[in-house]
């Protein structure tokens, strides 16, 4: 059965989810998540791309991204694969990291655009140190909402 097609549109603002394979760490430490970070800002600058938010968990991670007209895919595409390659080479692995495609959302109001922000930026208070203070976290964009 053929893959569903994404729906693209030049003037749409996204919320994307990529998640790893069988729930294998991502993120192992704070060095991969600033890889990760620095590759995203790395793209994002190069392709003239909008984030208005963004968090790295250890098994999965969000991004609220407007592409500005740039092509998603292409974008998520080199981000990922970069990173697949940092990793399997630190980790001396050969196999898959993403579980499948990554998934991603058209937003299309401003309410939901709020709600996934919101979202988003909420992530961490599954994570028992950040329950009650999820500003703490790193490796969210909430610091420059609450700065």
């Amino acid at each position: 059965m053929p893959r569903v097609a994404r729906v693209k549109a030049p003037e749409y603002i996204y919320h994307v989810m990529c998640r790893s394979i069988n729930e294998v760490l991502l993120f192992r430490n704070e060095d991969d998540k600033n890889y990760y970070h620095d590759l995203i800002k790395k793209y994002k600058e190069n392709y003239s791309c909008k984030l208005y938010a963004y968090c790295l968990m250890d098994t999965h991670l969000h991004l609220h991204i407007d592409p500005q007209g740039f092509d998603l895919s292409k974008l998520m595409h080199g981000i990922n694969v970069s990173y697949v390659i940092y990793y399997n080479r630190k980790y001396k692995r050969h196999r898959h990291l993403f579980q499948g495609r990554y998934e991603s959302r058209v937003l299309s109001s401003d309410s939901y655009n709020l709600a996934v922000s919101a979202y988003i930026h909420n992530n961490p208070k599954d994570v028992e140190e950040y329950r009650d203070n999820v500003n703490k976290y790193t490796f969210s964009s909430i610091a420059v909402y609450i700065a």
